[in-house]
Parts: C-alpha cells; sequence; structure tokens
C-alpha cells in the first residue's frame, strides 16, 4: 500500500512545567482567621481601632508643663489636634524634625509614606503652629518619640516605631512601647542633645533656617536601659548583635530596611547555621530583597507585608529591643535613633504582636519554589532582574512555535523550534509548530529515467543541486540508495511525478 508524503505535518507537544524553578518568589500565605489577643496598656499596635494613636493623644493631653516630639515628620491631624490644645494651655513643646531637604527629596520606594497628601499635611501643620512652637530639623533625625514632662513625677513617654502620619498609625505594621521613668530619663538626655547640638535648622518666622550647635549640652554616655544610634555611639546595633548571640532556639526580627552585607544580618545567617529558628517579618521592597533572599536561602522563615514598618527583636532568652532603626548602615551606623530594652511584660506583649503579624502575613519568600508549587490563578512575586513582577500563575499556555522547513526526506524526528525566551508563567505549556516537507522544484529538469515506474527519479535543479524525488514513502529506502550513488544533495518530494 503507497504512503502518501504530506507536504506539512503538523507537530503538537505539551511541556509539564510544575517542577520548572520561579527564581526567588514571594508567594500567596494561607488565609486563616486571627485574634490579636489582649496586651497591656503599655504596648499599642496600630491599627483601624487607632489605639496607638489615641495614646498618644492622651499623653500629650496630661502634660503640664513640656512636650518633647521627635519623628521623621508629622502629619497626624489628631495628633496636631493635642498639641495645638497643649500650647493653648501653655505648655511649652519641642518638636524635633527630619529636615524639608529630605522630605522633599524621598526616593520613589518611599511614596507610600511620603505622598503629596502626607507632604502637604506636615507643611500645614508648620505653619499654623510655628508661631507657638519650637521647630528644629536634621536630615539625620529619625527617631521616633514623645516625652511629656519628663523631669517631673507626672512623666511619661512612648517609643515609636511609626512617623506620626495618619496612615502609619492606621495602616502600617506598627508598634508603639509605653516608657517607664527610668526609661524617659534617658531618652530625655539623648532628645535634649540632639535637640540643641546636633540640629542643623531651626523654624523662624516660617522658614528653617541654618543654626549651629550651642556647644554646651554633653553627650549622653551609653545609657542602661534605652540604646541609641548618634553620631559618638552605635549603641543599638552592639545590642542588636547581643540580642542575636544570646538567642536560644527561636528569634523573630521585624525590620522595613535590610541590607545584605550589614553585620547584623552576617549575624543571624550565623544563628540559622546553628540551627535557631529564625522569624523575619519585612516588607516586600525591592531595596531589601538581597538580604531576604539570603536569609531565606539560609533556612529563615521570611514573611512579607505590604506596609509593615516596624522595626524590634524579640529572643527566647526574655529579652528584646523595640527600635526607630532599620537593619543597614543609615540606622546602625549613623543618623539619629533610639531603642529601648524590653525584659518585663512588655517583651511578652511585644512576642504576642510579632506573633499576630506573623499569622497574618499574606506573603511568604521562598529562595527557589516550583510553579507547581503554586496554585493555578494564584499571584506571585517574582525576583527577576533585580526588580520585583507581580504575576499570576495559569494553569495552561500554548505557543505557536515557527515552521520547520526540511532540508530531505530522509531526516528522521527533525529537531522542534526553540521556544522563546520567556519566564514559564503556566503549569503547562501546549506547543505546537508545522514541519514542511522539501517539494521538487516546479523547473527541476529529469536527468534520466527510471527502470520502472515505481523507482525514484533524479533531477537536477535551477541551483544546480541534484536531488532524488519520490511521489510516496514505499520509495524512500530506494530514494536513498540512489541518492547515496548519485551523491545527491537531497530527497524530495514530487507528487505529481507520472508512473
Amino acid at each position: 500500500m503507497n504512503q502518501t508524503v504530506r507536504t506539512a505535518a503538523q507537530q503538537r507537544e505539551t511541556l509539564d512545567q510544575r517542577s520548572d524553578s520561579l527564581g526567588p518568589a514571594w508567594l500567596r500565605t494561607v488565609d486563616a482567621s486571627h485574634t490579636l489577643p489582649t496586651l497591656s496598656n503599655d504596648v499599642k499596635p496600630s491599627g483601624e481601632d487607632r489605639a496607638l494613636e489615641g495614646a498618644f493623644v492622651r499623653t500629650i493631653d496630661q502634660a503640664d508643663d513640656i512636650v518633647v516630639l521627635c519623628s521623621f515628620l508629622l502629619a497626624s491631624a489628631t495628633v496636631i489636634a493635642a498639641i495645638s490644645r497643649a500650647t493653648r494651655r501653655d505648655v511649652r513643646v519641642y518638636i524635633m524634625l527630619a529636615s524639608e531637604h529630605r522630605i522633599a527629596g524621598s526616593d520613589s520606594s518611599n511614596l507610600d509614606e511620603f505622598s503629596k497628601e502626607c507632604r502637604e499635611q506636615h507643611e500645614g501643620m508648620l505653619r499654623d503652629l510655628s508661631q507657638h512652637v519650637w521647630f528644629r530639623s536634621s536630615p539625620h533625625f529619625h527617631a521616633k518619640v514623645l516625652l511629656t514632662d519628663p523631669e517631673c513625677e507626672n512623666a511619661d513617654g512612648w517609643l515609636l516605631t511609626a512617623n506620626i502620619t495618619d496612615e502609619a498609625l492606621r495602616r502600617n505594621e506598627e508598634v508603639g512601647i509605653r516608657l517607664t521613668q527610668p526609661e524617659i530619663r534617658e531618652v530625655f538626655a539623648e532628645l535634649r542633645h540632639a535637640m540643641w547640638e546636633r540640629a542643623e535648622h531651626e523654624m523662624h518666622e516660617g522658614r528653617f533656617r541654618p543654626i549651629e550647635p550651642l556647644g554646651v549640652v554633653t553627650p549622653p554616655t551609653r545609657a542602661q536601659f534605652t540604646r541609641a544610634t548618634t553620631k559618638e555611639r552605635t549603641d543599638i546595633q552592639v545590642e542588636a548583635l547581643d540580642l542575636i548571640a544570646a538567642a536560644h532556639d527561636h528569634l523573630i526580627v521585624a525590620s522595613f530596611g535590610w541590607d545584605a552585607t550589614h553585620p547584623v544580618i552576617n549575624a543571624l545567617l550565623r544563628k540559622i547555621e546553628q540551627g535557631c529558628r529564625v522569624t523575619i517579618l519585612a516588607r516586600i521592597r525591592s531595596a531589601s530583597m538581597p538580604a531576604l533572599i539570603k536569609l531565606a536561602k539560609a533556612g529563615a522563615d521570611v514573611r512579607g507585608f505590604n506596609w509593615l514598618h516596624a522595626k524590634a527583636i524579640w529572643t527566647d532568652a526574655g529579652r528584646g529591643m523595640v527600635m526607630s532603626a532599620n537593619l543597614e548602615p543609615q540606622g546602625l551606623d549613623e543618623g539619629f535613633e533610639l531603642g529601648v530594652l524590653l525584659n518585663d511584660a512588655r517583651l511578652t506583649d511585644l512576642k504576642q504582636v510579632l506573633s499576630y503579624w506573623e499569622s497574618t502575613a499574606q506573603w511568604r519568600l521562598y529562595d527557589d519554589p516550583k510553579i507547581g508549587d503554586v496554585a493555578a490563578g494564584h499571584e506571585v512575586k517574582l525576583w527577576t532582574a533585580g526588580k520585583l513582577e507581580a504575576i499570576t500563575i495559569s494553569e495552561s499556555a500554548s505557543i505557536n512555535l515557527p515552521n520547520v522547513r526540511l532540508s530531505s526526506l530522509e531526516t528522521q524526528n527533525p529537531q522542534r523550534p526553540n521556544i522563546p525566551k520567556r519566564a514559564p508563567r503556566e503549569h503547562e505549556l501546549h506547543l505546537s509548530w508545522v514541519i514542511e516537507m522539501p517539494v521538487l522544484h516546479a523547473k527541476a529538469t529529469q536527468i534520466d529515467k527510471a527502470a520502472n515506474s515505481d523507482d525514484p527519479l533524479l533531477y537536477n535543479e535551477p541551483s544546480g543541486r541534484v536531488v532524488v524525488a519520490i511521489r510516496t514513502l514505499d520509495q524512500l529506502d530506494p530514494a536513498k540508495r540512489l541518492a547515496q550513488d548519485e551523491s545527491a544533495a537531497a530527497i524530495v518530494y514530487a507528487p505529481t511525478l507520472s508512473r
């Protein structure tokens, strides 16, 4: 039975990509219902209930003599109103901010915190309060703290991870710690030195103007209950390294900023190597990815958030710290930052807050997840070419590959065309392409006649190429022998050959 040669053959192939690597990627965690346990009045997380903001306002409202506030910027309408009420009670208010130049020059990675609306509110606050509040600023002021009547028996105060903005106090993952009397005294000493000796600008007649240090306030030395990053000291870094080293079996670290080469990150990596369970809570940012990938590859449980801004360390050694400093040089090696040590009931509350955030995190970082680890229809955040890219994994996709033109019919199992370079984003990839058979040139001339009508024929094409022509696949074997004997370039199909 003659087997007719087809001039084109459709080819199909399905690739199972479930075991293919996605590269470092954030995968969605399982949604579950979690409730934050009841905390003491000394630890307040941010949230829609505005409990932290409320505690802040109550503290200001109870001030009798002095309010001292330090924040990168101030844009909370509720807190600004409380400060205004304090000034009308003849309470002296001192506010330390980052310089207007630094706020205006914030890069795009921080736009969520330094949006146009936030800046406008901040600037409006300066205009409204400048006649009644002593404002000083410096680019390195990053501490977030409130003290009232710090030298009196009724002294009160809070150290926060949040800038004093509406969104930070409501939307972000942040925490505030109420300070004890000894802690307030230590923090006040740091603020007093920063205010008079480290500030670079002062608000005067509605404008920030350059100022010089007074040269009369001695810089504090290392404190007992609090830690600071200043021009003279890096106590927060020293304490962070000590806390990491002291942990036994479990360590939780939260931070907005991470630097892959910093000694604190290296200390965490060593702790993981020693078998300690390390939980990392971080905002998903491109700038932090190199450090977070390092930690995930080492075995840390890295949980991701859209808005986390808290900086804290909890250890199972009965010690911890909440601070304003990120885990990077700007914060641990330079700048003005404050932290408070915890080894009392506040540490237990901090663990409750961090564990709650861990349980409600929407993302987890994997250093080398497979496509099959992600259910079809689920979103992932890929780390590719130094950028984060959000994609959705699909069940399948189809690609039409370029046609393959055979040079000779004797070619068996021609190679599939190359798949366009692309990141796999589906469980299965359906490929299709066409194999085009070589056909005798229309102007080819026959060289001689075959011995009988079923034999293949020898032809000379206009290019000078000698080919063997066949009409059916039954002629393929004798065509191969003829091609070899006559040194023919190829075996081609000639559907119109006469018998």
